[in-house]
């Protein structure tokens, strides 16, 4: 939960920036046309079902106001930090599960530039900052004891 508090929407509200499929769109800046090309083409032979998200969310984008759901935010990357919550997770399991959990991670950040949902950068900064917020969570949730003062005791 704080993975998504801090990140999908303090972080991702602060920086406020749309991934490569969205430059276009939103700047008429042509720099990952290449990439939208490549994916559009591959998507005749094969189907890109990336494409079929991102113009939903551009259509939800050009309507008056919000809609639940309809975001556009590539910093930082959510897809990358419950990968990594999986794999922080998964560690203490053994050895298959432990690589399976970092194979998924890096296929999630791979995945993710290469279907020009994010950057490379949004997917470190998940990377790093998604243990940061496992240990937060781990220590809020720990047992206390409180201190014995002479009047509580007796």
């Amino acid at each position: 939960v704080l993975v998504w508090v801090v990140l999908g929407n303090v972080v991702a509200a602060l920086v406020s920036s749309v991934g490569p499929a969205f430059v276009f769109p939103f700047y008429n800046d042509s720099t990952f046309e290449p990439l939208m090309n490549y994916l559009r083409t591959t998507d005749q032979t094969y189907p890109v079902w990336a494409l079929v998200g991102q113009r939903a969310l551009l259509a939800d984008a050009g309507l008056d106001g919000p809609r639940l759901g309809s975001g556009i935010s590539a910093f930082p990357s959510l897809h990358v930090a419950v990968a990594t919550l999986n794999a922080i997770y998964l560690w203490r399991f053994g050895r298959l599960l432990r690589w399976s959990g970092i194979a998924f991670l890096v296929a999630i950040q791979l995945g993710a530039v290469h279907l020009a949902w994010h950057y490379a950068v949004d997917g470190y900064a998940s990377i790093l900052a998604t243990p940061l917020i496992w240990m937060l969570a781990g220590w809020l949730s720990a047992p206390r004891r409180l201190p014995v003062t002479a009047n509580a005791a007796g």
